[in-house]
């Protein structure tokens, strides 16, 4: 008799999305494992997943607007999710900033310029704290 090793089913109370996370987790599909602990709401581990597992080879793919809407997801539980800010809360600010960055009043406007300096001083302040609490779980290609 085969077994199919991929679990669909409901097992020891919980549900299969959950089932599906720990399969994809465990068989080295993070992105797909992300998705289902997103959907079944174990917001601290699709967290810790996202950052250690899948948003550097989105960065580094190009892939920005998949980033934001993984972090954008996870934002309404941020209360839930230990670290948020320095995690998935990075992305949200850098992608906000860069927003900000792009508009055309900052040359209009000294203070406009200097809130936005400040702004960035801020974020790289915030990126290197994150960077020091996450690196021993980043794999080596996303510390760069």
């Amino acid at each position: 008799m085969e077994c199919s090793r991929k679990p669909t089913t409901v097992y020891c109370g919980f549900g299969s999305s959950f089932g599906l996370a720990v399969y994809h987790a465990y068989s080295g599909n993070s992105f797909k494992a992300l998705e289902h602990y997103l959907g079944c709401g174990f917001w601290q581990k699709a967290h810790s997943t996202f950052i250690t597992s899948v948003a550097h080879s989105l960065f580094m793919s190009g892939k920005q607007s998949e980033i934001l809407r993984l972090a954008t997801s996870m934002e309404d539980h941020k209360s839930e999710i230990e670290n948020w800010d320095l995690g998935a809360g990075i992305f949200i600010t850098f992608y906000s900033l860069k927003s900000s960055l792009k508009e055309d009043d900052s040359m209009t406007e000294l203070v406009s310029l200097q809130d936005k300096n400040d702004a960035c001083r801020k974020f790289f302040s915030r990126l290197k704290g994150s960077l020091a609490f996450w690196e021993g779980r980043l794999p080596i290609d996303a510390r760069c």
